[in-house]
């Protein structure tokens, strides 16, 4: 179980901190919340869970340009699994000189 000590922080019930959000901890960050992974990956695989989050990548070069959209989600609590959505290749590009 976890306790709120404090705005954007949570210990367990012996003190230990669990889970944090970095833009209370003067990190220079605007909200990022952190946990400790071994708490992360113990709760997603006792109760078989995983964790799924989106992200989109470009590569530029000087005569090409890729854009991915990939889906990522953990496989057993810390195995990372991903899959492209889609994707945009432009080759040979004009050139801007």
């Amino acid at each position: 179980m976890l306790f709120q000590i404090s705005e954007g922080i949570w210990k367990d019930s012996e003190d230990n901190l669990v889970a944090f959000d970095a833009q209370y901890m003067d990190m220079g960050y605007e909200s990022n919340l952190l946990f400790r992974a071994d708490y992360l990956e113990k709760y997603l695989r006792e109760d078989d869970q995983s964790v799924v989050w989106d992200f989109y990548m470009e590569k530029m070069s000087e005569r090409s340009r890729k854009e991915e959209w990939f889906i990522c989600w953990t496989d057993n609590g810390t195995d990372i699994k991903h899959t492209i959505i889609d994707q945009y290749i432009e080759l040979e590009m004009k050139d801007r000189f």
